[in-house]
């Protein structure tokens, strides 16, 4: 077991590192995560992209840059975008992320004039696992007033870096993420 300082272990929830995004990026990676939390947590804030296009406004969310088919299991409840309807899908791939039918079910969802900015978080529990790791994803896109959840499961190896790349040619403008670590 590794000897952890009184800040990493004060109230379980120890900030790991903080990304300011501004215009033009087009990939944020989080590596060299430490292995001693139990859990962690991904959380942006004001998150947008330059461009929507139905069916490309979302963002891959990839851990330790496996591609392999099959380790990224999740299901999407999200509200319709015309009716007051929950629609859900259940999806197996090579990345993480809810749905992509629009940007509404997206895990990193935020397009500069339908959707102004978005926010949300996801957890991973037992990330240093080489076994299933459980994700849940809550986001809110402001504007519009919506909600989504996701829960999946990543089946690769214990996470050691997590890549967040929007889809298509798009690239992030604004926005902040966090990476918090549990104890």
């Amino acid at each position: 077991m590794a000897i952890r300082s009184i800040g990493e272990i004060q109230k379980g929830k120890t900030l790991i590192l903080t990304t300011s995004i501004t215009a033009g990026v087009s990939s944020i990676t989080i590596s060299n995560i430490p292995q001693f939390y139990s859990d962690l947590i991904i959380l942006w804030r004001n998150l947008t992209q330059s461009s929507y296009a139905s069916g490309a406004s979302y963002s891959q969310v990839r851990f330790n840059s496996d591609t392999t088919a099959g380790n990224y299991i999740w299901h999407t409840v999200a509200p319709s975008a015309t009716t007051t309807t929950l629609s859900a899908n259940s999806v197996s791939g090579s990345t993480f992320w809810a749905d992509g039918g629009t940007a509404l079910n997206s895990p990193f969802q935020g397009y500069t004039s339908d959707y102004p900015y978005s926010w949300g978080y996801i957890t991973i529990n037992s990330y240093t696992s080489n076994l299933d790791k459980l994700l849940e994803t809550r986001t809110h896109a402001a504007g519009v007033n919506r909600s989504s959840l996701a829960i999946g499961t990543f089946r690769g190896s214990a996470i050691t870096s997590i890549n967040v790349t929007p889809n298509a040619a798009f690239t992030y403008t604004s926005g902040t993420i966090l990476l918090y670590g549990i104890v």
